[in-house]
């Protein structure tokens, strides 16, 4: 998607379909993009450009234009036009496992539910709105601390009616079973920063080499996680004896896994995450930092970027709602430039 605020006052023009490929630098100024769409190259000069291309895209963008690690960038056969040694660094993520239970019956609250416009609960919702269709899913939530002497809770744990177990392909049609209760382990604010976005060649269409080093892998505090992880599991399977006499059998991790050493090998193999964020981080120095406090790629005029890659650190428990904020700090910031005669600007997505 390429969307431009043009010469003819505020229309905004949405240009869907549109692989951008990498933007122009010369003089230590961004002058415009390169972008492919209906099968043909295209180039669209801008005065100002904001990438935001999510924690993978906009750091391959950049590489693709010359913008990274110098060594990295001739290795992968591209002209560095700005050494900037962070960018893809420091990628970072959550760790989520679950605790699934079958249970001995069906979940009245999801008799009938098909998850389709057909089923009753989405016609009480349409009509009504009213029901299960105006919930978020979570039957229950809770935080708490993996050991005491955290200063805040580290840990978010929620229940769901549902049998998940991490996103692969087609993992949503567990979910029509009604018979399971799932508690999904989130931990939050972790250690490990040592992942990175690379590039395999300078070919736009070569996927990225991503890599998150999770647990020890990519911290030496790698251990604190992993046992943070554990201790929520064990929390979760106190909640679900205390209501025994409705579980069948816990099917992950399994209640076979007892013992500590035990839990951390399943969750080492088992853990995801969906929150990737810090590849192109703010900072003071172009040395450890992709952006300056107001979005602007250093050393590179009229070049921002504004997405989850700009947190040095994992915020909060969920990310989403980090990202709406710095969404609303650079809007604020790009609108004090323009009212301050900086030039209108561009936006592009890979």
């Amino acid at each position: 998607l390429l969307s431009a605020r043009t010469a003819c006052g505020d229309r905004l023009d949405l240009r869907m379909g549109a692989e951008v490929r990498k933007v122009e630098v010369a003089a230590n100024r961004a002058r415009a993009v390169h972008y492919v769409s209906g099968g043909r190259e295209h180039r669209v000069e801008a005065d100002e450009i904001v990438l935001c291309g999510g924690a993978f895209e906009t750091p391959k963008l950049l590489m693709l234009s010359g913008i990274g690690d110098r060594t990295h960038l001739t290795e992968a056969g591209i002209d560095c036009v700005a050494h900037l040694p962070a960018v893809g660094r420091n990628l970072q993520d959550r760790y989520e496992v679950c605790v699934v239970n079958h249970m001995k019956a069906p979940w009245r609250a999801m008799r009938g539910a098909r998850f389709t416009t057909r089923d009753r609960h989405f016609r009480t919702w349409r009509w009504l709105r009213k029901g299960m269709y105006t919930s978020n899913g979570v039957v229950f939530a809770f935080e708490l601390k993996s050991r005491p002497d955290l200063t805040v809770p580290d840990l978010f744990c929620f229940a769901l009616l549902a049998d998940f177990r991490g996103y692969y392909p087609d993992y949503s049609s567990r979910i029509l079973k009604p018979d399971y209760l799932t508690f999904a382990v989130l931990k939050a604010y972790t250690d490990n920063r040592a992942g990175s976005v690379r590039l395999r060649s300078a070919d736009p269409g070569e996927p990225l080499d991503i890599r998150f080093r999770y647990f020890d892998e990519g911290s030496i505090d790698g251990q604190d996680d992993l046992d943070a992880v554990v201790s929520g599991v064990k929390f979760c399977r106190l909640v679900s004896d205390a209501m025994s006499e409705h579980v069948s059998a816990e099917e992950e991790p399994r209640r076979s896994r007892q013992s500590d050493e035990a839990l951390r090998a399943y969750v080492r193999n088992n853990a995801w995450g969906h929150h990737a964020c810090g590849s192109c981080t703010i900072g003071a120095t172009p040395q450890d930092s992709v952006l300056d406090s107001r979005f602007k790629v250093h050393g590179i005029d009229r070049l921002r970027n504004v997405h989850a890659s700009v947190f040095p650190r994992i915020p909060g428990y969920i990310l989403v709602s980090s990202v709406y904020m710095i969404a609303e700090k650079a809007a604020d910031t790009i609108l004090a430039d323009r009212a301050a005669g900086t030039p209108r600007e561009i936006q592009t997505q890979s």
